[in-house]
């Protein structure tokens, strides 16, 4: 997790964030040092107080998720205009929908 590289580019003592996120000292300091795990809770409100996402917050690349095609695919879509992606939409709910009637899953 990115907690303590975060905190230091904020130019926070690790009490200053705990009180800010509400929670005991000692918590945050069992978080960075990975002694405890915070609760999803807990990390959604770091992620907030920081503006960054999960996955960002717990190094987690996108990458790591999606599969190269997955990631392509994403990387194009996004270029393209609302338009263009309402098609895409109808096109692959068209391609869904033919495998249904086909009986593939």
């Amino acid at each position: 997790m990115k907690l303590k590289e975060l905190r230091k580019q904020a130019n926070l003592k690790q009490k200053e964030l705990a009180k800010k996120l509400d929670i005991p000292y000692t918590t945050y300091n069992a978080y960075e040092i990975s002694k405890s795990l915070p609760t999803l809770e807990t990390l959604i409100k770091i992620a907030d107080f920081y503006n960054v996402t999960l996955d960002y917050l717990l190094d987690r690349n996108v990458s790591d998720i999606l599969s190269s095609q997955e990631y392509e695919f994403i990387s194009i879509f996004n270029k393209l205009s609302d338009n263009e992606k309402y098609l895409v939409i109808g096109f692959i709910n068209g391609l869904l929908s033919k495998d249904k009637i086909k009986g593939r899953n």
